[in-house]
């Protein structure tokens, strides 16, 4: 939420940057040679702030939805984890039951615990299989918009570190100080919401370790042997189902910024002399 709050802020700080530019003798808010303005210039001004602040309306809120989604999936793994953690204390009863601490305390109070900690656990499955449907969902909508971007996004912060190596006006300075942060912070909110999504679902497995499995029966522990084993399978987010979009990709990601602007650097360098 904080990363998601910090991401609109920088969104709004970056169109404010470009509203000014012209009042700052910094040029438009988006660069236009095309022919000389004249007195069209203010006009035209205004009409690429409001086609900026549009523009990036649409894309935050687009940015928003894929982030809430991997939220909710990551929220159901975990809400499914303390169901399997606590099924001997749970089983059988109702969330009102358990929100006013009403649980199972044992064999002694109920002789066929075992049988509905297993319908239970069934229920569990049930719970299990939504939440793959759902993200899996996520990972066919957003996919190749992930590739996308992300590609992008490589492109567009190698640029804009080298032009900001080669500018002196304060505007300029302080609008691409901007965007590559938004560049930064949206690639960095899909990787995280991502690598939550795929912790979440792994642990499931320790979900099982953790539920007193072995003060039932037989019947109980294959269950448990069941989630267990497809939760060694993590359920991911992919960018165009190369790369999964987890913090290892992130620094990836970075890396191969780096490289690029590196390389362009050293060109130009090689050029100037």
């Amino acid at each position: 939420m904080i990363m998601a709050k910090t991401f609109q802020f920088i969104v709004a700080n970056l169109t404010t940057s470009s509203s000014i530019k012209p009042f700052m003798n910094a040029g438009l808010a988006l660069h236009f040679t095309i022919f000389d303005l004249g007195n069209w210039y203010y006009p035209f001004h205004i009409y690429e702030i409001i086609a900026m602040i549009n523009a990036s309306y649409n894309n935050s809120t687009m940015d928003c939805v894929a982030m809430s989604l991997m939220s909710i999936c990551g929220t159901q793994f975990e809400i499914l984890k303390q169901k399997i953690i606590h099924c001997r204390q749970w089983a059988g009863r109702t969330t009102e039951e358990i929100d006013a601490g009403e649980v199972n305390v044992g064999e002694d109070m109920d002789p066929n615990l075992d049988v509905t900690i297993k319908q239970y656990l069934n229920s569990c499955v049930e719970h299990h299989i939504k939440i793959l449907d759902i993200a899996g969902d996520v990972e066919n909508i957003f996919c190749y918009l992930l590739l996308s971007q992300f590609a992008i996004s490589v492109l567009a912060i190698c640029n804009t570190w080298f032009q900001f190596m080669l500018e002196d006006n304060l505007i300029k300075i302080l609008f691409l100080s901007f965007y590559a942060l938004a560049l930064l912070n949206q690639i960095a909110l899909y990787c995280l919401y991502g690598d939550q999504v795929m912790q979440k679902s792994q642990d499931l497995r320790d979900a099982c370790y953790m539920s007193d499995w072995y003060k039932s029966n037989k019947m109980v522990a294959k269950n448990m042997l069941l989630i267990m084993e497809r939760a060694k399978r993590p359920t991911v987010i992919t960018a165009g189902k190369l790369s999964v979009c987890n913090l290892v990709t992130y620094a990836g990601l970075i890396r191969m910024s780096y490289s690029y602007f590196a390389l362009m650097n050293r060109l130009y360098g090689d050029m100037g002399e």
